[in-house]
């Protein structure tokens, strides 16, 4: 674990420091001009190390049964989504402490009377491990909102 914290460490300040390739990022525009799908790679050379974000943009689809899956705006004075979308639907988060003073998307739909806290059903992991329902009928409308955890990325590799 160290050694993979430590490899974490040394690829961001290379990433920061403009050392990593970032190749011509690829953009499709789909359905019209406000969906698009963008792979953007990027590489390191020491240690080698190659990673691949996927960003798919579909403003327009809150049709009943769609699950959206949100990472990033983790201030509160910026959202990604709309605020009807995030009271329609039934709202994950992978940190309820941080999504309620963090994610914007939450912070401003509170704020604005639209929803309450209560609005979060579960943490991520409680869902994965059974302690809470995920999806309770086709139709419902569900939202993961991450804010990046570190403890995410450790779970991924």
């Amino acid at each position: 674990m160290a050694d993979l914290i430590q490899t974490m460490e040394g690829a961001l300040a290379q990433f920061s420091a403009g050392e990593a390739e970032q190749p011509l990022r690829t953009v499709m525009e789909l359905g019209g001009s406000t969906s698009f799908f963008g792979v953007m790679p990027a590489r390191l050379r020491d240690p080698a190390a190659l990673g691949t974000k996927l960003v798919g943009v579909f403003p327009g689809n809150t049709a009943d049964g769609v699950h959206v899956v949100s990472v990033g705006a983790c201030r509160p004075d910026h959202c990604e989504m709309a605020p009807a979308l995030v009271a329609r639907g039934t709202l994950f988060v992978d940190s309820r402490a941080a999504a309620l003073v963090e994610s914007g998307d939450i912070v401003q739909g509170i704020a604005a009377g639209l929803f309450g806290p209560d609005q979060i059903r579960a943490e991520l992991g409680d869902v994965v491990a059974g302690r809470a329902a995920g999806r309770s009928t086709p139709g419902e409308v569900t939202i993961f909102k991450s804010l990046g955890l570190a403890v995410e990325d450790v779970a991924e590799c």
